[in-house]
């Protein structure tokens, strides 16, 4: 079965930050063609080809950057036990990008390997510092507020007064830059319902450096994906609205990390699909569906059980 959906669907997925290396690397880093310009930490031009060849590359790219640490300290376990005498700590007994860097230096040749390894040390020091000079896990944070209903990372429910002032707050750090206040902005239009006139004042105002014309105009055109965009007494749904704000309150605790906790509608339409829950109202065949088989209907049950039993 293909399920043919269109963005209007779930609006908010492109707009929020995606943590994995892969994605943090193309969001913030040179890259042209799979390859990778940068420069290490002695001020030499570097350039890395982003491949299935690269065997450290395949380990790290669909990692939250939150364990990247974690792996790179796997790989000072190993640099240790090819060198005991690499210094991999610093003063304080812990180890550092650098002194995993300096120890790599210190190796005998490993030639292609070396290189790759010191690649991804150097890069990923690099993007841990484009993170926190463009206070994109402050972005982020308010951006799963807004998308969970709400609810922030402690599991407590936001009003929109709370929420309006976040977003004010956060756009006024020159750090945030255009891009990051367009945005979280559009992601505040689209949760909301749309924005009062005033409070979209009060946001543009704040914004520093302001945001522009073509940027506010590309906010408006959220309207052609059936968003609204000034507020209107729109109908509530809500037993709807306090089940979403009782999953979100749930995604809270259980998430790993508080920047990725957002379960796309797009994931859930397609559980929903396999298990054959999708509504056929909403979402109709083109041509009559085939009928589900035993092992299907036995698979789709199962599926269900599991669910429970881990609930």
């Amino acid at each position: 079965t293909v399920l043919l959906l269109d963005r209007s669907e779930d609006p908010k997925i492109p707009l929020l930050h995606s943590f994995t290396y892969q994605a943090i690397i193309n969001d913030l880093l040179d890259v042209q063609d799979d390859i990778l310009r940068f420069v290490d930490d002695s001020g030499e031009d570097k350039r890395c080809l982003l491949s299935e060849s690269d065997d450290f590359w395949l380990e790290l790219r669909h990692r939250h950057m939150g364990d990247i640490p974690k792996i790179m300290k796997h790989f000072a376990d190993d640099i240790q036990v090819m060198d005991p005498r690499a210094r991999l700590k610093d003063d304080k007994g812990e180890v550092s990008v650098e002194g995993l860097i300096n120890a790599v230096h210190a190796l005998p040749e490993f030639g292609e390997l070396k290189e790759k390894h010191l690649n991804h040390l150097n890069i990923s020091a690099q993007c841990m510092q484009k993170l926190q000079n463009l206070s994109l896990l402050e972005c982020a944070n308010v951006e799963q507020t807004l998308v969970n209903s709400g609810v922030d990372k402690d599991g407590k429910k936001l009003s929109t007064s709370a929420l309006t002032l976040e977003l004010m707050n956060l756009v006024k750090n020159p750090d945030v830059g255009v891009e990051e206040t367009a945005r979280l902005l559009s992601l505040y239009v689209i949760t909301q319902n749309g924005i009062r006139e005033d409070d979209r004042r009060r946001i543009l105002a704040a914004a520093n450096p302001p945001l522009p014309l073509k940027s506010q105009n590309a906010i408006i055109n959220l309207s052609f994906l059936g968003v609204p965009i000034g507020k209107e007494n729109t109908k509530v749904d809500k037993a709807l609205e306090k089940k979403m704000i009782e999953d979100a309150k749930l995604l809270a605790t259980e998430c790993r990390f508080s920047d990725s906790r957002y379960k796309s509608l797009i994931s859930r339409l397609v559980e929903d699909m396999i298990n054959h829950r999708l509504p056929n109202d909403k979402y109709r065949y083109i041509i009559d569906p085939p009928p589900m088989s035993s092992f299907h209907s036995k698979l789709a049950d199962s599926a269900s059980s599991l669910r429970k039993d881990t609930a």
